[in-house]
Formats: C-alpha cells, sequence, structure tokens
C-alpha cells in the first residue's frame, strides 16, 4: 500500500525539502500550482510468489487498484524472477493497466507492458 500527497519536484530531492516546497504542501499549495491536496492518491497491489521452473525462479502474480480524485487505475500482472547467489538476478515482467477518469465523458486508457532485466 501506497499513499502520496503533492506533485513531483521539478529539481531533484534537494528541491523536495525546500523551504517553499515544505511551506506550500503544509498550505495546501505549491508554487501556485493548484491545491495539492486535491492531487493525492492511494494505491495497494497484491502479489503471492510461487516456485517455478524447478525451483529456480519465482513467478509472482499481481494484482492493483488505485484511486485518487480524478482516476481509478486497475492493474494486473505477472513476473518471473531470479536471484543468483552472487550478486547475479534475471526478472520478466507482463502486465495491462486501465485508467478510467472521473469524468464519465472520457474514454478509458488502456496499457500493456513487458519489461526484461538482468544484471551480472
Amino acid at each position: 500500500m501506497s499513499q502520496t500527497v503533492g506533485t513531483q519536484s521539478a529539481s531533484g530531492m534537494d528541491a523536495l525539502f525546500e523551504r517553499g516546497t515544505l511551506a506550500g504542501l503544509a498550505a495546501g499549495d505549491i508554487g501556485g500550482d493548484g491545491d495539492t491536496l486535491a492531487q493525492r492518491g492511494f494505491e495497494i497491489r497484491l502479489g503471492y510468489g510461487l516456485a517455478a521452473l524447478g525451483d529456480g525462479f519465482t513467478s509472482r502474480p499481481e494484482l492493483g487498484f488505485g484511486v485518487s480524485d480524478g482516476r481509478r487505475d486497475y492493474r494486473v500482472g505477472w513476473r518471473l524472477m531470479r536471484e543468483g547467489r552472487y550478486g547475479g538476478s534475471f526478472g520478466l515482467s507482463l502486465g495491462a493497466s486501465l485508467r478510467e477518469s472521473a469524468n464519465d465523458n472520457a474514454n478509458p486508457a488502456h496499457a500493456i507492458g513487458a519489461r526484461l532485466s538482468a544484471r551480472f
């Protein structure tokens, strides 16, 4: 589970803790760009790892749901991972998502993605 409040910083980590940023967050407005408290969200992801391919890999199906004042996100995915004993790893992820706007007239956005990563 995760909860977010505010907007992203444009200048990196140092900008997140500047006096103006923190004061603006407390006031509900950063730099006059709008109400950051209205830009909050909550996300939950559920997944469970299962042994796969002779116990050498971990297979993890996932479900996710996110909500904010302006949209709802639904996610489904699957990951195949292997962590090596000496620091190497392998990962394959597949996922699909649906984003619905709070505006009933807007069309939902669909996305499908894949990711492959390896470290040696």
